[in-house]
Formats: structure tokens, C-alpha cells, sequence
């Protein structure tokens, strides 16, 4: 069995099915710009958890660090070489609104998990794996020597695991190995039409907007509205179609 099939068995659970839809949260941009299907990856170093790509801990069993080090560096080149763009499982969640699609004046868009799942950019397939959320951090205790399957162990632990505090975003993320694309800060992967379930419109887009929007969305992807209702018992939001 591959180092990849191990992971992904890790990351399966039996009582907390894959979705069939993911989410993304972008500004209203995304559809001015007609870019429906395309997607931002961009380097992990860029994304605003200020732990992301961090090695949190050396090697506590010898006394010659050069070991240590020398994994960290494996580590380090693995984790730059990746682009990613992260989902969620959740279109109604407040937060999730306010922080990364405009303070709802922008777009939720669902994407079909299995047909990203299968996509291949340039030969480079995109691997998918729920963020595992913690209190605390993936420790790097590196001895002995560095195998391959031991350092990407740990490059992936540290890229697929995050401060519980971001729990609520329940992220799903997808990333690939293109080092050039990671240097550039980061590109456009274009995974197709085919692969957009509907494009969600934030509450605070204002309704002439959208109308001009629906139009230009393409057959197949379904419209719809976020909005707030006062005599609902929760404070996300409710989704309606249009």
C-alpha cells in the first residue's frame, strides 16, 4: 500500500460520511469575472493562520541535532512545493460569510467532491483530506533516519492539522504539488463547469445584482440566496432557491 492510500484510509471515517458537495466562499468578483469552474490555488504561506507550515517541535532523543534539521528542511521543501485551496462542508455559517466572501455581499459556490477528487492538473492529480482540528500541535520528534514515507508523514500531519479554534470552519482541503505555481504565488486550476453543484448569493447582495448574475451563470448550476430569517432557532443562515 502507498504512502498516499495510508493517509487517505486515515483520514476516512465510517460514521461521518464524505459530502457529495464542498463550498468555497470568494467575493462577487468571482462571478464578474466569469470565472465559474476556476480556481484559486495559492501557497500555504499565504493563508491567515499564522501556524500554517509550522514544525513545532526538534528532535529531543540525541544530542547531534543535524538530524532534526536536516528533516526539517525535507519538510519545509514539501510543504512550499504545495498550492491549496480550501472548502468547507458548511454554506450557512455566519462567520464563514463575514470573513471570506465580503461580509455576505459575496458568492458561497458548491463543488461535486468526487469530480475534484478525480481532477489532474498537468499530471498532478489534487488530494483531498478533511483538516484534522487539535488543541494541540503535530510534533515532529525526528530521530534516526529520515525515510521518505517519514517525512511526508509529517508534512502532510502538519498541513492537514489545525488549532481547534478554526473548528468551526469544518475545512476540507484540496491541494497539489506545483512547486512553480507555489513560487509564482499561486495560479488558476480550471476543474470545469461540470464540477459546479450552484452558486449561493450572500444576503447582503442586492437583488439587481443577482439578476444580472443568474444570467450569466452556466446551465446546470443552480441559483440561490443566503438569508437571514428572524423566527428561526439558530443564527446561521437559511438557503433558499432562486
Amino acid at each position: 500500500m502507498s504512502i498516499e492510500q495510508q493517509d487517505e484510509l486515515e483520514h476516512l471515517d465510517p460514521y461521518d460520511p464524505l459530502p457529495e458537495v464542498i463550498y468555497t466562499y470568494s467575493s462577487l468578483e468571482y462571478l464578474d469575472d466569469l470565472k465559474v469552474g476556476r480556481l484559486w490555488f495559492a501557497p500555504t504561506s499565504t493563508y491567515n493562520d499564522i501556524h500554517e507550515n509550522t514544525i513545532f517541535a526538534r528532535d529531543t532523543v540525541t544530542y547531534d541535532f543535524s538530524t532534526a534539521w536536516e528533516a526539517e528542511a525535507l519538510i519545509n521543501e514539501w510543504l512550499e512545493s504545495q498550492v491549496v485551496r480550501c472548502f468547507t462542508t458548511d454554506p450557512t455559517n455566519t462567520l464563514m460569510w463575514s470573513h471570506y466572501a465580503d461580509s455576505h455581499k459575496g458568492v458561497c459556490v458548491g463543488y461535486k467532491l468526487n469530480l475534484l477528487s478525480q481532477f489532474v492538473h498537468e499530471e498532478q492529480p489534487l488530494r483531498n483530506y478533511r483538516i484534522r482540528y487539535s488543541s494541540v500541535p503535530p510534533l515532529s520528534l525526528i530521530s534516526g533516519p529520515n525515510s521518505q514515507d517519514t517525512i511526508l508523514h509529517l508534512a502532510r500531519d502538519i498541513l492537514m492539522t489545525k488549532s481547534s479554534d478554526w473548528a468551526y470552519e469544518k475545512e476540507h482541503r484540496f491541494w497539489a504539488a506545483i512547486p512553480e505555481m507555489s513560487k509564482a504565488g499561486g495560479g488558476i486550476i480550471d476543474v470545469g463547469v461540470e464540477a459546479v453543484v450552484d452558486v449561493i448569493f450572500g444576503a447582503k447582495v442586492d437583488t439587481e445584482a443577482i439578476d444580472q448574475l443568474r444570467s450569466k451563470l452556466p446551465d446546470g448550476v443552480q441559483a440561490r440566496a443566503a438569508e437571514h430569517n428572524s423566527r428561526a432557532l439558530s443564527y446561521n443562515l437559511q438557503i433558499r432557491n432562486l
